[in-house]
């Protein structure tokens, strides 16, 4: 039964991510999604209790994957070299079409539905960060960094990973990406900054 059940809210998850995609949150409606999912609107209400429920679900499935893919808040024994594969599967999907267009999706409703953008930036961009902070955190105290404001590192290292790449798919219609020699070079710079 649980299975039934895990495969009825995978259906509702696709079916909503979808509509929000083509049309937005705001024009996305529940009948159709329920439609689409091949459930009754009440199932849709009765797993996730709101339209905006629904959408946050969407977004934590959306980013779940890459959060499993963050560095762990402990020491490692190749800081670089985790940091290296941090940075190549976030860029992946930082830089992904579906995610850029998540991000305009974004843009468009945040001045209408606030909380909404809220919600999305809390359940994927800050959650992400902290879990960052948390491993430089972990490296700081093992003596393998240092770093006396992990925050700010955080920052620090998504702005010279990402600068104006997020920015550029965004408003342009190029797709902008990061390879390994640059990730590599900011990878060291960083480095060189929070050496011990």
């Amino acid at each position: 039964m649980q299975k039934r059940g895990d495969a009825v809210k995978k259906a509702m998850l696709s079916a909503a991510s979808q509509s929000f995609h083509e049309e937005g949150y705001r024009s996305a409606s529940v009948d159709a999604i329920a439609q689409r999912a091949g459930v009754s609107k009440a199932t849709v209400y009765s797993h996730f209790k709101s339209k905006e429920g629904l959408f946050r679900a969407v977004v934590e499935d959306l980013v779940s994957p890459i959060l499993e893919h963050l560095p762990p808040p402990r020491p490692v024994d190749d800081v670089r070299e985790e940091l290296i594969r941090f940075a190549e599967t976030l860029s992946k999907f930082l830089l992904s079409p579906e995610k850029v267009e998540w991000d305009r999706m974004m843009v468009a409703t945040a001045k209408r539905f606030p909380q909404l953008a809220n919600n999305y930036f809390e359940a994927g961009p800050a959650q992400g960060m902290r879990r960052l902070a948390a491993f430089l955190s972990a490296q700081d105290e093992a003596g393998s960094l240092v770093v006396s404001d992990p925050e700010f590192s955080t920052e620090l290292l998504c702005g010279m990973l990402f600068g104006t790449r997020i920015l550029r798919n965004l408003v342009c219609n190029q797709q902008s990406t990061l390879d390994r020699p640059r990730i590599e070079k900011v990878i060291d710079a960083f480095l060189k900054v929070h050496a011990p």
